[in-house]
């Protein structure tokens, strides 16, 4: 998000704003997330990290490329996978690091919002919101990203995806990620 503020400074305000807003949800899911592993032994560091996100925003060439991917495809996944996360951790016994993950898929409902929100906003007229996904989204990103194993339907239908978005959700396969 602090990066997408750097990126497109002559964004819409309101854009901008709800970036702000994100990255600071983000940045208290960190917080949450330092807490749990310096609790259970692991501080901060001791793990290695993905860069993959990373590896992907030299493509983002306008805001709409940037909801596409981050917003509809990484945030929309992390629905399904906060969910899973949040079972696992439950099944486990371990109910502090399931509450994290609830907190973070309540939050996640409203970062998927906002990106629907603003594709909507910025799309052209003439195109839906799948539409332009689909000219937004960078390969290998794409709809079979978008989801988890088990697809929160609800979730998305209060992150107000259209009805023929979902279902394009629905319908794509699996990521290899997903096996």
């Amino acid at each position: 998000m602090a990066w997408a503020l750097l990126a497109f400074p002559e964004a819409p305000s309101g854009f901008r704003a709800g970036l702000l807003a994100t990255l600071a949800d983000e940045q208290a899911h960190l917080g949450l997330y330092c807490q749990r592993l310096r609790a259970l032994g692991l501080p901060f560091g001791s793990l290695p990290v993905n860069d993959y996100f990373w590896g992907k925003v030299a493509g983002f060439e306008t805001p709409l490329h940037y909801l596409a991917a981050m917003g509809l495809t990484f945030e929309a996944a992390n629905l399904d996978h906060s969910n899973a996360y949040r079972e696992a951790f439950a099944a486990a016994g371990d109910e502090e690091s399931a509450r994290v993950l609830a907190r973070v898929h309540e939050d996640e409902v409203s970062h998927v919002r906002f990106a629907v929100q603003w594709t909507n906003r910025l799309k052209d007229p003439a195109r839906s919101d799948l539409e332009t996904y689909l000219a937004h989204v960078r390969f290998p990103l794409g709809l079979n990203r978008a989801k988890g194993p088990r697809l929160d339907r609800e979730a998305r239908v209060a992150a107000g995806f259209s009805p023929d978005f979902l279902e394009a959700i629905e319908r794509a396969p699996a990521s290899h990620l997903q096996r």
